[in-house]
């Protein structure tokens, strides 16, 4: 008797190469032509079968994934709304400690405390800023659109060139 582990499913890539040795076999004239004929179709048919389960396949994850994205951002929205009730609850603790001159509540769980944060710049006017206290940032990046059109209309960019690759498209 035949135990699971005595199976071996046959993969795309099995197929595969099972189909460039019947071409080999039939370019070494290995086989007669009516052999190679049935083999070819039985291992076509096969291939295309196994090419159609693998696509569908992909289409099952490519729904979980939607899935998982949209959950994803379920998350997001419940983790930023409590992100933001945690803020506005610790606002209006301070609030009131600071209404009623109150700047420190212990408790066996923790301490409560107001503190004075670090100083920070506030800009009032960008423009009155002396040009020391100004930083100039500079971005740039290959215009990729532009030096496609320039390459596709014949001209020479210096350090790029065209590429086309494929791309499986599943409807």
């Amino acid at each position: 008797m035949m135990g699971n582990k005595d199976l071996k499913a046959v993969t795309l890539h099995d197929v595969s190469d099972d189909l460039m040795r019947i071409m080999d076999m039939i370019a070494d004239e290995e086989i007669d032509q009516e052999q190679a004929a049935d083999l070819l179709a039985h291992m076509q048919g096969t291939l295309k079968e196994k090419a159609t389960n693998v696509a569908a396949y992909t289409g099952n994850m490519e729904f979980l994934v939607r899935g998982i994205k949209e959950r994803e951002n379920q998350l997001a929205k419940r983790r930023k709304a409590i992100e933001n009730h945690v803020s506005w609850l610790k606002g209006y603790l301070q609030f009131h400690m600071e209404k009623h001159e109150i700047t420190e509540i212990e408790s066996p769980d923790f301490v409560l405390k107001i503190k004075k944060n670090p100083h920070s710049v506030v800009i009032d006017n960008e423009a009155e800023i002396p040009s020391d206290f100004i930083t100039v940032e500079t971005t740039s990046k290959p215009n990729k659109n532009a030096i496609k059109e320039a390459l596709k209309s014949g001209e020479d960019v210096a350090g790029c060139h065209l590429t086309q690759t494929n791309r499986l498209d599943i409807k």
